[in-house]
């Protein structure tokens, strides 16, 4: 078999070109079985964790992000059955979210590129279970609803650390 640098030597990580230097040797195979004309153009695929992480941002941001940064504290105080001297409690919980929503973007990124994004499934898994946890136990039912898809997006990231490889595998090119 013929090596990479041989049969591709544009895409050897011996270039110069220190962009080049990030590709997987998965990406480098890739390209040589379906070889693109525009070589700027950087692989990426759509696999099971990348839709799951791509649903959680945004659920994420329309269900927690948005209505906690955005929403006035009396509206929140009736979604929520919680009290607030100030809705600056409900502004920290909507910041929290949205430094939870970093943390997926860099996961769906890793794993557009073909990288199990570990951290972000171990966090997600964390987050969304713990809330869908306390949510079942919330006395409004759309607290419970809540629960439901949190637990849900919760579980499939727990499928997803279980099946790192089925998970990555793409589904959909990108």
């Amino acid at each position: 078999m013929m090596s990479v640098a041989r049969a591709a030597p544009h895409l050897s990580m011996g270039t110069g070109d220190w962009r080049r230097k990030t590709l997987s040797e998965f990406e480098i195979r890739f390209q040589l079985q379906y070889p693109i004309s525009e070589s700027r153009i950087r692989f990426q695929m759509m696999s099971a964790i990348s839709l799951i992480l791509s649903s959680k941002i945004v659920v994420t941001i329309l269900l927690v992000t948005g209505p906690f940064l955005l929403l006035p504290r009396h509206k929140l105080e009736a979604l929520t059955g919680v009290s607030a001297a100030s809705g600056t409690l409900f502004r920290l919980y909507g910041m929290a979210a949205t430094a939870l929503l970093v943390g997926d973007s860099v996961g769906l990124w890793q794993s557009m590129n073909g990288v199990f994004p570990w951290a972000a499934a171990l966090m997600g898994m964390v987050s969304n279970v713990g809330a869908a946890g306390i949510l079942a136990f919330a006395p409004s039912a759309s607290a419970r609803v809540c629960a439901i898809v949190f637990g849900a997006i919760g579980g499939l990231l727990i499928w997803a650390a279980l099946a790192p490889t089925v998970a990555i595998h793409p589904i959909l090119p990108g």
